[in-house]
């Protein structure tokens, strides 16, 4: 990679990792790759990323390890490089690797935040969930409910543990 693209990498990197680690309540590892010419950089278009991470704690939400995946993303990078806050340009299109101990599954069981987004009619369903295939149901319901911008490729709980993959859309921003 041409030292002028490492330049702006160095100052890009610890800024996303800055704002994610804002983003959540805990972080044990968190690891970014940003792919892209000096050219494409400089203009804020970002070929490809990758975010991977380890020990995230989210709203009570405990994930394992996560990896995020992304193409075509379009930042405000001119801006961002005079002081503005750093913006999305256009949605972009996510893939998500997610996998859960089983403790962590077990926090993210019980959390306000799983209970509180559930649509009423599966409350019922996730407090008698007593086993993984109850468990699974429940989740697969509840990520049928999360619309249009969310698609789920895999989900799999065994022995209380979870592993999950999809992809979901995150809007531009305003």
């Amino acid at each position: 990679m041409h030292p002028m693209a490492l330049s702006l990498l160095s100052a890009l990197i610890p800024l996303l990792k800055l704002w994610l680690r804002s983003q959540v309540e805990q972080i044990a590892s968190l690891d970014i790759h940003i792919g892209g010419s000096l050219r494409q950089l400089w203009q804020g278009h970002i070929p490809d990323a990758t975010v991977s991470a380890t020990g995230v704690i989210y709203q009570g939400l405990h994930l394992t390890a996560l990896e995020l995946r992304a193409t075509s993303i379009h930042l405000n990078v001119g801006q961002i490089l005079k002081g503005q806050p750093l913006r999305l340009l256009e949605p972009i299109i996510v893939s998500l690797e997610a996998n859960l101990s089983p403790e962590d599954f077990g926090h993210c069981w019980q959390s306000p935040l799983f209970h509180s987004a559930l649509p009423p009619e599966l409350h019922a369903l996730a407090v008698a969930a007593a086993d993984d295939a109850s468990r699974l149901v429940v989740l697969q319901k509840f990520c049928d409910h999360l619309g249009p911008d969310f698609a789920l490729t895999h989900l799999d709980l065994a022995s209380g543990a979870l592993a999950c993959r999809g992809t979901f859309t995150i809007q531009a921003s305003p």
